[in-house]
């Protein structure tokens, strides 16, 4: 389930938003990308020698595409990429838009396409089941929840795992 953002996190990720989509900046300007099957794309051009990290991105679409299920976004590679929907009262430019999280290289680009279809899941998630726990986990974290009695008495958090 994709979660809009709220609070703090969606000021900062708006603020941030606003500096790499504004027309003005010369960092990373917005450039409509032609894709004949793409429902939307865009990319982005670093020109200040500067690497842009895990920065927070808005990207307006148009109502009718707005919370199609049907719909994956692929960034550079055709990797795909994780994002949420945000309605246009919490976009930072009053429309409708998908928000994800983007990496432009300095003097590098980023393009990303908004597609029909499924994703495919890339991911090293595990999940284990016990009589006594569930054991959920990735290469940089584990959590495992207990089950039954075990879960009244000591709590239901048995363990984490941080890599």
């Amino acid at each position: 389930m994709r979660r809009a953002f709220s609070g703090l996190g969606l000021m900062l990720a708006m603020v941030l938003a606003a500096l790499l989509s504004s027309p003005h900046a010369a960092a990373a300007e917005p450039a409509v990308a032609p894709v004949v099957s793409a429902v939307a794309a865009w990319s982005y051009r670093d020109r200040l020698g500067r690497d842009w990290l895990h920065e927070p991105v808005f990207l307006d679409v148009e109502a009718k595409d707005f919370g199609r299920k049907d719909l994956s976004l692929f960034g550079p590679g055709d990797k795909p990429v994780a994002f949420q929907w945000v309605e246009a009262k919490d976009s930072p430019h009053g429309k409708p838009a998908v928000v994800f999280i983007a990496d432009v290289k300095a003097r590098g680009s980023a393009a990303f396409r908004l597609l029909p279809g499924a994703a495919a899941q890339e991911t090293d998630l595990t999940v284990t089941e016990s009589p006594d726990a569930i054991e959920i986990g990735n290469s940089k974290m584990g959590l495992r929840i207990a089950r039954g009695a075990g879960a009244m008495g000591n709590g239901p958090i048995g363990g984490v795992r941080l890599a």
